[in-house]
């Protein structure tokens, strides 16, 4: 097994828990501050249509709609694109090196572009699978919609991940092409091991989720956090061996 990819992987999923962090703290102050115009707002006296009572409530107004447009900005835009170019960087660099092929701005600007569909789709599922187990998860019907949501999921992120193992050597067209091949003469191998693949991340984001909401919580219990970044560095390692042999099967033939 080659190290390297092991520490972008590592590197990585630090940097996107550290951005999480620094997302939620800089959330936290804006909605502080959202709390502080609302405060003002109940303290206004509407009923006085005085020029200058008006002017008070719009400038409120505009302040009010910056801090939560900011809100959002941080939480659908810095976070989720954050996430993505961490991910590109370091998969994109780990593809690279098992390949045997150098890093360059033009694999990653195509890995970066043919990607950017794929993820505003799984944002958009993700989004549909919180709110449903959230607010709605009460029946036979919902279950099901729950599996179809995750089958699409998986479905989205073999394409997406396969296509970013072919487009090192390919361009976009023949790396389309390539994985219809993969589809029609060797799906097995190349599915059995990305299972595993999406087992293990998904694994590893869930212990990722667990130790992020208990340190924003301040809810550890001595020093259960160390078992939890344990846990997530061994799944990493085996992450590491099945991703080599995902993407040998692809080029081997």
């Amino acid at each position: 097994m080659k190290w390297r990819p092991f520490l972008y992987d590592v590197v990585a999923l630090g940097l996107a828990f550290l951005l999480a962090v620094y997302v939620k703290m800089k959330v936290g102050i804006l909605m502080g501050q959202i709390e502080e115009y609302t405060v003002q707002f109940d303290s206004l006296n509407l009923t006085d249509n005085t020029y200058a009572t008006l002017m008070q409530f719009e400038t409120l107004v505009q302040s009010f709609s910056g801090l939560v447009y900011l809100a959002y900005f941080f939480i659908i835009i810095v976070l989720p694109l954050g996430w993505y170019l961490l991910f590109l960087l370091s998969q994109g660099r780990t593809f690279s090196i098992l390949l045997d092929k150098k890093f360059s701005l033009r694999y990653f600007l195509k890995y970066f572009l043919v990607g950017l569909p794929f993820v505003v789709v799984l944002v958009y599922i993700l989004n549909k699978v919180f709110t449903l187990l959230l607010f709605s998860f009460n029946s036979w019907w919902d279950f099901l919609s729950l599996a179809v949501y995750l089958i699409l999921i998986f479905v989205i992120s073999f394409v997406w991940y396969t296509l970013g193992v072919l487009l090192v050597k390919k361009s976009v067209i023949k790396s389309l092409k390539g994985f219809r091949l993969l589809v029609r003469k060797r799906f097995v191998k190349v599915f059995v091991p990305f299972l595993g693949l999406f087992v293990c991340f998904s694994l590893a984001l869930a212990l990722l989720g667990v130790l992020f909401v208990r340190s924003i919580t301040s809810s550890f219990f001595g020093f259960a956090w160390v078992g939890m970044v344990l846990g997530v560095l061994v799944l990493v390692l085996i992450l590491g061996l099945i991703r080599e042999k995902f993407v040998k099967a692809i080029y081997i033939r």
